[in-house]
């Protein structure tokens, strides 16, 4: 999608389902490629938007609730989204500044903010690092410190990702973000409302933020919860593997969904990171939309 010169202006919720024009957090597995794909799916009667696990807001901002309520385990990332939504100004001369030091020193400016973020998390660096890590693969250790190392690509120009970041301040408008467990934000949701779940896949992401302690019966026990109370629930989760060879199994109960949805998304991110030169061709993926009506 061609980059906007100028924002799209809308109040929260009249807008249609399109994406921004760009990403702000470069991060494997976001959902921006797909989120108009996922976002029509949505019922056009919903009141209240629901993001339980909301990432980098890929799908939020394609949606631009009127009313959102969006959540995660991650706090830097409910952090970011709120500078964003509140200001974003700090963050682009932060990534500005940055950024121009690591186009002079290279790998050890790098090194430097992956420090500085280890020992104090801010948003600030957590963009730096998001936008200029290896392949946009946040990989974090079980202590929560950062261990990507660079990437070899140059790093976005900071006028560039401002033009984006308007657009998902205004996008952000209707919405209150939450540093919390995702079944403290599902149990909000109710009749009319509608939920978007982006849980952890269980295939491959062992070394991803939140993948270590999640367990999949538990959100199936939510999403029952919410669909009782009249909530409307969409859920993303593993599809198929190694080009449809593997199908992960994830335990779904009999009769929680209605429908079932396929996504194809190319080659696995994070096989390409763990495969470099090699052929991707046995490494395709598709991923599973379920829907509770």
């Amino acid at each position: 999608m061609a980059v906007l010169e100028t924002p799209q202006r809308f109040e929260p919720g009249t807008a249609p389902f399109t994406r921004p024009g760009g990403q702000l957090l470069k991060w494997v597995g976001n959902k921006f490629r797909y989120s108009e794909a996922i976002a029509k799916h949505l019922p056009a009667d919903f009141d209240s938007y629901f993001e339980p696990f909301v990432g980098t807001g890929s799908v939020l901002a394609t949606v631009a609730p009127q009313r959102g309520v969006a959540g995660d385990a991650l706090g830097i990332l409910v952090e970011f989204h709120r500078a964003v939504q509140a200001n974003p100004e700090p963050l682009i001369s932060h990534y500005s500044s940055a950024r121009e030091d690591l186009l002079r020193y290279g790998r050890a400016a790098y090194e430097e903010v992956k420090a500085r973020y280890n020992a104090e998390p801010t948003p600030g660096d957590l963009l730096v690092l998001s936008r200029t890590c290896y392949g946009g693969v946040v990989r974090f250790t079980r202590d929560g410190h950062m261990s990507t190392p660079m990437g070899p690509h140059r790093p976005m120009p900071a006028e560039k990702l401002a033009r984006y970041m308007e657009q998902w301040q205004l996008r952000f408008g209707g919405t209150t973000f939450f540093h919390r467990d995702y079944r403290e934000t599902m149990a909000e949701a109710g009749q009319g409302d509608v939920v978007y779940c982006d849980p952890p896949y269980l295939h491959g992401q062992s070394i991803l933020y939140g993948a270590q302690d999640f367990q999949m019966p538990s959100l199936w026990k939510a999403v029952s919860e919410a669909a009782e109370r009249g909530a409307r629930l969409i859920v993303s989760v593993d599809g198929w593997r190694q080009s449809g060879d593997k199908l992960i199994e994830l335990g779904i109960p009999a009769g929680l969904f209605s429908r079932e949805l396929l996504i194809e998304r190319g080659g696995c991110m994070l096989r390409r990171f763990q495969m470099i030169g090699e052929d991707m061709a046995l490494e395709q993926v598709a991923d599973r939309l379920l829907l509770t009506w």
